[in-house]
């Protein structure tokens, strides 16, 4: 995380579809929390996780409320952090 710079990466708790889904299908209300709907900045990410934990299979197994908390799904919004990590994973020739 220390190589992202705050504006490069965005969250969602869980991954976006679920998050955006929980927020505006009445239908999925029981499993709706105060951050579904939102996307969070890197800034934001350590109170995220304080406020709901790291979500787990184990969790989304063991816990109704928690059954589609699998992962927290970041956004990454500028090549150059990408491609850095392209050039750094070539073999050398």
């Amino acid at each position: 995380m220390t190589d992202f710079r705050s504006d490069q990466i965005s969250f969602t708790y869980p991954d976006s579809m679920v998050s955006f889904q929980f927020y505006d299908q009445p239908k999925l209300a029981t499993y709706r929390k105060n951050c579904n709907g939102q996307v969070f900045l890197l800034s934001e990410i350590s109170d995220l996780i304080n406020a709901y934990g790291l979500p787990t299979e184990e969790k989304s197994q063991t816990h109704e409320s928690l059954r589609f908390d699998k992962y927290i799904e970041a956004q990454v919004w500028d090549d150059e952090i990408i491609n850095e990590y392209k050039k750094q994973s070539k073999p050398n020739r």
